[in-house]
């Protein structure tokens, strides 16, 4: 699902239900839609991986028609209660979130053909989760994983969280991971998807520390890895950015290198 202005698509975010669990429900702007296909459906409860107004936009107006349960993950619950402030190029994009009330998530979820098992996944925000059902090996990750090779990185990212929890999902004992991402693809080779996102960030962590020893400023740093800012710092305000990317990975490195 993604907003639509002028007949353009304008962004990508996913919404998935199995089995009468609803994973997310996306944008404000898309919650009339996404309501009116899920009265052709059978929907009996929501979780949401964390708090951004991309995922939780639909919960009331979902809650109003059908009357279903709300969870989330206990840190995210408050942010849910009552969204924060959210930035003009934010509300263009997604709009603004009315408030829910989540209960909070259990670690496992019954439906009728399957158990999904609730596993916390921080680093792209805290109170992140991701929603695993490992008999089939489904993965649904949220926002852990946008690619293989991250470009920006906003200010409630923290690669060290990032990192275990990719860690976290490669070694669940499981013979194969789907990986069911926000952005609408199905990562049918999950765990090596996140290998490779883990291997990049490791290899651009050294790199940029290694530039910094040299004294490299960060704007430097910014210019050898990626050839100067991502059009996402002026897109997003700055929320997101290449820059902010460097001040993560250096960060990152002087606490892998602390004794």
């Amino acid at each position: 699902m993604c907003p639509n202005t002028r007949g353009r698509l304008r962004y990508w975010v996913s919404a998935y239900l199995i089995d009468g669990l609803l994973i997310d429900t996306g944008p404000v702007y898309t919650a009339a839609s996404l309501t009116d296909y899920l009265k052709t459906e059978d929907v009996a409860l929501i979780v949401n991986t964390h708090h951004h107004e991309d995922h939780i936009g639909g919960n009331k107006l979902i809650q109003d028609c059908f009357g279903i349960p709300l969870y989330a993950h206990p840190v995210a619950i408050p942010l849910i209660e009552r969204p924060s402030y959210i930035s003009g190029h934010r509300k263009s994009i997604w709009g603004v979130p009315p408030p829910t009330a989540p209960h909070p998530v259990p670690p496992l979820i019954n439906t009728r053909g399957h158990t999904f098992e609730v596993i916390e996944t921080p680093g792209h925000c805290p109170g992140h989760i991701s929603v695993v059902e490992r008999e089939r090996g489904w993965v649904f990750s949220g926002d852990l994983y946008i690619g293989k090779n991250p470009r920006t990185a906003a200010t409630e990212n923290n690669l060290g969280h990032l990192m275990a929890s990719m860690k976290k999902l490669c070694e669940l004992p499981m013979e194969r991971l789907v990986l069911f991402t926000s952005l609408r693809t199905v990562e049918r080779n999950g765990r090596d998807r996140l290998l490779r996102c883990m291997d990049w960030y490791n290899e651009l962590a050294s790199r940029a520390s290694e530039m910094m020893s040299q004294g490299y400023t960060s704007y430097r740093i910014v210019e050898a890895l990626f050839g100067g800012e991502s059009v996402f710092e002026r897109i997003t305000e700055g929320l997101y950015s290449s820059g902010r990317l460097v001040d993560m990975l250096l960060g990152y490195s002087a606490n892998e290198m602390d004794p």
